[in-house]
């Protein structure tokens, strides 16, 4: 097909929401601020979220991301306390807020993402099925 320009409003909404948000990225990592991401994953493809979170590692800034992925429970940078986790309760729609750290004796050689998603961290949805 060739070489083509797109004008920003038909780029996708990764790419817009990427060229809004970096100014703000950037201003918490250099400043040393809080930047605070619910669903970080949202119209980002892997490469670019795993991109964000290792420039807040790098620099000054704090990134507090709520996000859906299990696959950011891979990143070998973030220790067990930085993992914290939701679950709702069904009975009166509460949540109970918990770290991984509060599992004792954790391995750090087991795949957190797949221990996860297996249910050994609680927090994951009940999916009901019809029958």
């Amino acid at each position: 097909l060739g070489k083509f320009k797109l004008p920003f409003s038909a780029e996708s909404r990764g790419t817009q929401k990427f060229i809004f948000e970096f100014i703000n990225y950037s201003d918490a990592i250099q400043n040393g601020k809080l930047y605070i991401a619910d669903e970080l994953e949202a119209s980002y493809h892997p490469i670019i979220q795993d991109y964000i979170l290792k420039m807040f590692l790098k620099g000054n800034g704090q990134l507090l991301a709520i996000t859906h992925n299990p696959d950011f429970m891979e990143e070998d940078s973030l220790s067990n306390e930085q993992y914290w986790f939701v679950e709702k309760t069904r009975e009166d729609l509460s949540s109970n807020i918990y770290s991984l750290s509060d599992f004792p004796k954790l391995n750090r050689n087991i795949n957190y993402r797949n221990q996860y998603l297996n249910g050994r961290f609680g927090a994951t949805p009940e999916v009901i099925e019809n029958d």
